[in-house]
């Protein structure tokens, strides 16, 4: 998004009051989401005693995207970057890019960056997920209490807002 309002020639506090507001939306997402999956996941997983498959399915589907990141990261060295494995559909890229072209050339700039933030975040967590999902499984398999899940849900969010606020 910066970038973006950058090549359309916003002043610097509008960059700096889009960007955090668009973080801010990213932020409100992960932490919905993170509350909604870790609800899903208590119910579908813990509660019907499917603990143990559900264990064994996130750990394999972690190590089959391990070994995709890798495989696109030696592709990446090699200059290959067309090749990557794991990345969005190219149709949803370009819509992603349409939205945030038309939206952040609007009037209503911070409130439509942190509902771009939001939308942008919904569908971004299809490649997110990969980490985010096994990371709340072990969040409630570790047995904490739900008021110290909900704490580690928070402080995971805050720390992955964090590089993106200190770029901004």
């Amino acid at each position: 998004v910066v970038t973006l309002l950058t090549r359309l020639g916003r002043p610097r506090q509008d960059l700096l009051l889009i960007g955090l507001a668009f973080a801010a939306g990213v932020f409100l997402a992960y932490l919905l989401l993170g509350v909604a999956a870790l609800r899903a996941l208590r119910v579908v997983a813990v509660e019907t005693g499917w603990a143990r498959a559900f264990t064994i399915a996130i750990a394999v589907s972690a190590l089959a995207l391990a070994l995709f990141s890798l495989i696109d990261y030696a592709r990446l060295r090699r200059g290959a970057g067309d090749g990557v494995l794991v990345k969005l559909p190219h149709a949803l890229r370009l819509r992603l890019h349409r939205l945030i072209s038309r939206r952040l050339r609007r009037p209503h700039l911070i409130a439509g960056a942190l509902m771009l933030g939001l939308v942008v975040s919904g569908l971004e967590a299809l490649c997110t997920g990969q980490v985010y999902l096994p990371t709340l499984w072990l969040m409630l398999d570790g047995g904490s209490a739900t008021a110290a899940v909900y704490g580690y849900l928070l402080l995971y969010n805050i720390a992955y807002m964090f590089d993106d606020v200190v770029v901004l």
